[in-house]
C-alpha cells in the first residue's frame, strides 16, 4: 500500500512540475521532476515508460535552465526506453532526439546536433 501511495505522489509531483514549467517557474519544475524521479526509482514495479516521460520533461526543463549536460543525460535515458518500447519510428523518439539536438547545439557540439536532427527527421 505504501508503494501505491508513493507512486501516486510521484505522479502528482510530475503534474505539478508540468504546471510550474508551463507558468515559467522552471526552478520549481526541476525540483518536482527530481523528487518524482527519486520516488519512482525506489520501486522496480514502476513502469519504465512513465519514467521515460518524466525524464523527457525533466530534460526540457533542464534545457530551459541552461543545464545542457544534465539535459542530454535525461534525454539519453528517455531515448533508450522509447527505442526499446516503440522502435526508431516513434514520435516520442523524434521529440527526444530534437530536444537532445537543441541541447547539443547550445553546447556548440554541432556534429552531434546534426546527428540528432538527422535521426529525428527520418522518423
Amino acid at each position: 500500500e505504501l508503494e501505491a501511495i508513493n507512486l501516486w505522489a510521484a505522479r502528482a509531483l510530475y503534474h505539478i512540475a508540468n504546471i510550474h514549467k508551463a507558468t515559467s517557474c522552471i526552478g520549481d519544475a526541476v525540483g518536482c521532476y527530481e523528487e518524482a524521479i527519486r520516488i519512482r526509482s525506489q520501486y522496480k514495479s514502476a513502469k519504465r515508460l512513465n519514467s521515460a516521460l518524466i525524464h523527457l520533461d525533466f530534460a526540457k526543463a533542464l534545457h530551459d535552465r541552461q543545464n545542457y549536460d544534465k539535459s542530454i543525460e535525461c534525454y539519453s535515458y528517455s531515448l533508450r526506453i522509447f527505442l526499446t518500447h516503440f522502435g526508431k519510428d516513434s514520435l516520442d523518439v523524434a521529440d527526444t532526439l530534437t530536444g537532445m539536438g537543441k541541447s547539443f547545439a547550445m553546447k556548440s557540439v554541432f556534429e552531434k546536433t546534426m546527428q540528432c536532427y538527422d535521426k529525428a527527421m527520418r522518423v
